[in-house]
């Protein structure tokens, strides 16, 4: 079913104003709230050259383009606060995840994650695998660098890195 258009309106500007992280709502209803935020923004943008000074112009706009939405379409305090609800999961969601480890452990060495090491001493020098690997993985690793079989007398069994 396809949410009518005012609502998602109402979703997108929810989500813009970040009422997760400004409003607090002591004893007033979210919608009280948010009228009050408006007036007071609407205070400063009657003043003649106000909201040109004020660094959070655009964010503040939302707070008067909420209450004329509200207005208009009779949303009641319900929808907006599951709506406020809704994008307050997403936001909590969002934050909670920020904080997973992304680094992801190499095959060989558990010890040694995935981009660390101090420069990236590492980072143009060829990993040549163990010496216990089968003679199949040597064939393979020359396969990838030829030039590394010449200088390491390579013959297609054993090679000086083998040993």
């Amino acid at each position: 079913m396809k949410e009518e258009k005012h609502i998602r309106k109402l979703r997108t500007l929810l989500h813009r104003v970040r009422l997760h992280n400004t409003i607090i709502i002591n004893q007033n209803t979210m919608i009280d709230e948010i009228r009050k935020r408006a007036s007071e923004w609407q205070s400063i943008f009657n003043n003649d050259y106000g909201h040109l000074l004020h660094p959070s112009y655009k964010s503040s706009r939302i707070y008067i383009d909420l209450i004329n939405l509200i207005d208009n379409y009779n949303i009641s305090e319900d929808v907006v606060e599951t709506i406020y609800n809704e994008q307050l999961n997403v936001f909590k969601t969002f934050f909670n995840n920020q904080f997973i480890n992304t680094l992801k452990e190499t095959r060989d060495n558990k010890t040694v994650r995935v981009g660390s090491g101090v420069y990236h001493s590492n980072y143009n020098k060829i990993r040549y695998p163990s010496k216990k690997r089968s003679v199949s993985t040597w064939k393979r690793f020359y396969n990838l660098f030829p030039e590394q079989a010449k200088i390491d007398n390579w013959d297609g069994k054993t090679s000086d890195k083998m040993k």
